[in-house]
This record gives structure tokens, C-alpha cells and sequence, in this order.
């Protein structure tokens, strides 16, 4: 149903800027792809974080933040205040965003691959 109902939506704004320019035609499928964009937020004990999800691969680490690896959840929750928590093997950045609420610092992953980095905020 999800991809039928996308393919439907899909069609009708490639109808309705097919009289545009093709480069205006870029600049708008732009802009309505950008803010189709879901942006679900995971609540959790120490704050909300809220995730960039551009395929639906990225919606999973939102849904299952607190369930995915429940050991790392509960390890990273016992981190202190100011404490420096670096993600060497970061996937997405998303256990190191809950590290970051939890010790109220900002996140830190290097980032070897910046294309497979979601983002969060």
C-alpha cells in the first residue's frame, strides 16, 4: 500500500511541475523532497533526539533506540554528567547522540564515511 500510494503522489507532482523549466522543475522536486523528509523524535529518560530519516532503513534506529541493544543502552545510561564519551565504531551516530543527553556534552564519532551519518539534533 506504502509504495503504491507513494507512486501516486510521486506521479501527480512530476505532473504538476512538468510545465516548469527543468532546472525550476529540479529546484521544486528539491525543496518537496526535503520537506517530506520525516523527522521523528525517540524520547528518552534524558531528552528527546530527534532524527533526519531520508529512507526508511533510517526509521529503524529511531523506533528501536532503547530496545536494539538494550546492554548499550544500559551501559551508556550509567554515564555521568561531563563525561567524554568517544564513539570510535559509530554506525549512524545514534547511540552516541543518547550518550550525549545522558552526559549533557556534545556527541563525538569520527567521521570516516560522512555519506552513511544520519542526522541528528
Amino acid at each position: 500500500m506504502s509504495r503504491t500510494v507513494a507512486t501516486i503522489c510521486t506521479k501527480l507532482v512530476r505532473g504538476i511541475i512538468s510545465p516548469m523549466k527543468r532546472q525550476r522543475q529540479e529546484i521544486t522536486a528539491s525543496i518537496i523532497s526535503k520537506n517530506l523528509i520525516p523527522q521523528p523524535t525517540a524520547y528518552t529518560p534524558y531528552g528527546d533526539i530527534k532524527f533526519y530519516c531520508p529512507n526508511k532503513e533510517a526509521l529503524e534506529y529511531q523506533r528501536e533506540l532503547l530496545t536494539r541493544e538494550p546492554d548499550t543502552i544500559e551501559w551508556i545510561s550509567n554515564f555521568n554528567e561531563g563525561e567524554i564519551y568517544w564513539d570510535v565504531g559509530a554506525n549512524v551516530g545514534a547511540y552516541t547522540s543518547y550518550a550525549a543527553k545522558v552526559t549533557q556534552g556534545p556527541p563525538y564519532w569520527p567521521l570516516s564515511h560522512p555519506h552513511k551519518h544520519f542526522h541528528f539534533w
